[in-house]
């Protein structure tokens, strides 16, 4: 995307009236996202998927071989087509990659906690999305159309985490993505307002994602995405109810922005 076609992050407020989001595609940092919505990201079968995914990559298999083909039924019978060589052979590598993913200890676990017909375990649960978000990093070697969609179900993840362990959670997504801030800023700087929106706002880890959004978008020249998002700052500062260090640890972060961009 061009710079003259940079999304805008747009912010709202129960207590204010906020420019209004002009498409599905702008960044919206202060809207909440409703329960419904979160559960909707999450379902055991996604969660196996997303193991299957993150094994492959760690074990340097191609993604397009847990591709499941498009079968497209006919009316009539079924025509009978002769497979070549070529078939064969890549039926076979596929077949073979399909298993090493699924002897993955990752996805065996998964599908030890979350088969239909285990007895679902909230310890086990919480284990396997702390697993899960620890290994997410590879994730970002996705393709750009698969990058946010999976970011999704990690983010989804946390819902099922006890609190105490959320911070560190946080900080296992929040910092693979912005250790390159050239790589696909746009689409990280979404990936972090979807995770500022999941967490509660009243929130602390609100805080810490804020200032790597702002953080990321200086370093991406993306800096005017969130210069809307300043108005609200006071407002969210008292409901992070962080300490006096933290408060001004980022005003003169901002300020130190500002600067950099004047």
């Amino acid at each position: 995307m061009g710079k003259h076609q940079r999304q805008q992050i747009v912010t709202s407020s129960p207590e204010s009236s906020a420019p209004k989001k002009e498409n599905i595609e702008d960044i919206v940092l202060a809207e909440k996202i409703q329960p419904s919505t979160a559960k909707a990201f999450y379902n055991a079968t996604q969660v196996i998927q997303l193991a299957k995914v993150i094994a492959a990559i760690s074990l340097g298999i191609d993604l397009t071989l847990l591709e499941i083909p498009d079968v497209t039924e006919a009316e009539g019978e079924a025509e009978v087509v002769e497979q070549t060589e070529e078939d064969i052979e890549l039926a076979k590598i596929r077949d073979e990659a399909q298993a090493k993913v699924n002897a993955d200890p990752l996805v065996v676990s998964a599908l030890n906690i979350l088969d239909d017909e285990s007895e679902k375990n909230a310890q086990d649960i919480e284990e396997l999305n702390i697993k899960l978000t620890k290994e997410s990093y590879r994730l970002l070697s996705v393709a750009d159309k698969e990058l946010e969609p999976v970011y999704n179900l990690v983010i989804a993840l946390l819902k099922d985490v006890s609190p105490q362990k959320i911070p560190a959670l946080v900080n296992s997504i929040v910092d693979p993505i912005i250790a390159n801030s050239n790589d696909r800023p746009q689409l990280k700087l979404k990936i972090l307002s979807n995770l500022y929106n999941s967490l509660p706002f009243n929130s602390e880890n609100r805080y810490v994602v804020y200032t790597q959004i702002v953080n990321l978008a200086t370093k991406s020249d993306e800096f005017e995405l969130v210069i809307p998002t300043f108005a609200y700052l006071d407002a969210w500062i008292k409901e992070w109810k962080i300490d006096i260090s933290s408060i001004r640890n980022i005003y003169d972060l901002i300020s130190n922005c500002l600067s950099q961009k004047s």
